[in-house]
Parts: C-alpha cells; structure tokens; sequence
C-alpha cells in the first residue's frame, strides 16, 4: 500500500499548531514540519512501523530516508510539547469528561554500547528471563468509555548505590550473614525517583494540567501495590480509587487472621466461577470470578 498523507492527519496537527501558538509560551510549527508529522502518523497507520526505509520504499521514493531522518533530528521541532498539548486536542476532539487512569512500565532493549541514549541501564528481558541493555518507561494512559489515550510517561534510571547495595544484600543472604551484619540500606536519592515516584508526579501533573477530566479510578500492576503510593494516588483525586494487582507475598485479614494470599483463595474462596466477559472492541475474554 502507497503512503499518502491522509486528511484526518493533517486535521490533527493543524489543530495541535493552533494549540501551541495559544500556549502561554506561544509555538509554532512551520509549514515544512505540519507536513512532516501528518505524513509520519499517516505513515505509521498505513505500515504499522516507524522506519525510515520503509516511508521511503512505501512513497516510491517522494520521501528519502536521509531527508525524513534530517527532519526527525534536525528540524527543531517542540518535541517536549507535542504530546502535552496533543492531549487537549483528543479530549476536545471527543468531548471527553472522565475515565480511570492506567500506570504501566515497559522496557526496551538497546545495543550494547549506549553512550548517546539516555538512561540506558541493565535491565530483565521477560522473553529468555536474563538481563539486557535497554532503557525502562514508565507512562501514564486514560482510559475512557470512547478512547483510550497516552498521556505522559517517564524514563526510569534505578540509583546505582541501590543496586550496588542490593548485589551485596543478596550476596550476604545466601551466605547465611544476619541482616544486622549487612551495610545499610543507602537513602533515598532524589536523583534516581523510584516508578512509584514518577508515577505519582505523573498523576499530579495530569492533574494540574486536565482539572475539568473527573477521573473514577487509578488502575496499576503489582509493583504499585504499596500503602504509600495508593494513598498519595486516592488524595491527588480527593479520595478516588485506586486498584492494584496483588502480588504473591501479601498477606490478607480474614476473620481477625493474617492470611497468605495463596492460602486464603485456594482455602477460603474456592475455585470461582467461571465467566466470560465482553471488552471494548468485541473481544471476549474468559476470566474467574471470586468474591471476598
């Protein structure tokens, strides 16, 4: 299929340079750069990819790889800007008044050598279950009944003493030496803010910037699931919910009784009842369900 630049493309970035040039700080995309990202998004919806060969195989050559690349680095373009005012122009666009707020990290993996790619860091590759060289995001998504729309996101750095002081926790772990012999654990350093920590100054800025989005609920994984972080979540929203998966090791009160997670579903619960539940789009999904 040939690239064209298609009209809903164009509609959009025309409405995101008329949001930039009311921006406090007024900007402004020249004519040469609305071009060049209406026929990027427009590129990416017709292939599925962003890659500069493929744009220019795809055009019949209109669209050489090397001036698409000269574009994407050199044109000074707003990137810092362009997702936080694209946000207004989608909720505009579809009239949207509130959702839940989604919090999910992921990682990527790089080349070896990363001099110029910032915050590139060791990291676990779920696939072979080792560890790689890439870099870990943290980002911010809504969710509404219509669309569901990125909204921010964080690059993740862990503190490198952290780390250090985990491998010689570890260590000293399996050599039997009692946790009042080990080093203690390093403070805190504002330098390297935890995903939880990123999460939360996401949150307070979606906040800040969308006051009019009445958000039912904030919804995170496993690694979100601590008191600290779902209490600061619920104030930020004057109490709003907040779920988190459980994760293997928490303990639940029942009847008075610490329990562990494994014991109370499979001893308290039983098997569940099993369902199947229909999600936005069509999709069927089969789930089980348990009451507490």
């Amino acid at each position: 299929m040939l690239i064209r630049v298609l009209p809903c493309a164009t509609q959009f970035i025309d409405h995101l340079d008329q949001a930039l040039r009311q921006a406090p700080q007024a900007q402004r995309l020249t004519r040469k750069q609305r071009y060049f990202l209406a026929f990027v998004i427009s590129a990416m919806i017709l292939t599925q990819k962003l890659c500069w060969a493929t744009m220019n195989r795809r055009s019949l050559g209109q669209y050489s790889s090397g001036a698409l690349w000269w574009m994407f680095y050199r044109s000074e373009i707003v990137w810092h800007l362009l997702l936080r005012f694209s946000v207004p122009v989608i909720i505009d666009h579809y009239n949207l008044s509130e959702g839940n707020l989604l919090i999910d990290d992921t990682g990527r993996s790089r080349y070896k050598r990363t001099k110029k790619i910032g915050k590139a860091h060791k990291i676990r590759e779920k696939k072979t279950s080792g560890y790689v060289n890439g870099q870990e995001l943290v980002f911010l998504v809504l969710q509404t009944p219509l669309v569901t729309v990125p909204v921010d996101f964080r690059f993740y750095m862990p503190d490198p003493k952290m780390t250090e002081w985990r491998k010689k926790r570890d260590a000293l772990r399996k050599q039997g030496v009692p946790p009042k012999d080990r080093p203690p654990k390093p403070k805190p350093n504002k330098a390297f803010p935890t995903k939880q920590l990123l999460a939360l100054d996401m949150i307070q800025t979606f906040q800040q910037h969308f006051p009019g989005i009445n958000v039912t609920g904030v919804l995170a994984d496993a690694l979100y699931g601590n008191a600290h972080f779902m209490d600061e979540a619920s104030s930020v929203f004057s109490g709003t919910r907040v779920v988190s998966q459980l994760r293997w090791n928490q303990k639940v009160i029942h009847k008075n009784k610490e329990v562990d997670l494994n014991t109370y579903f499979d001893r308290y619960l039983g098997p569940g009842v099993k369902k199947t539940l229909t999600i936005r789009g069509g999709k069927k999904q089969k789930v089980t369900v348990l009451a507490a």
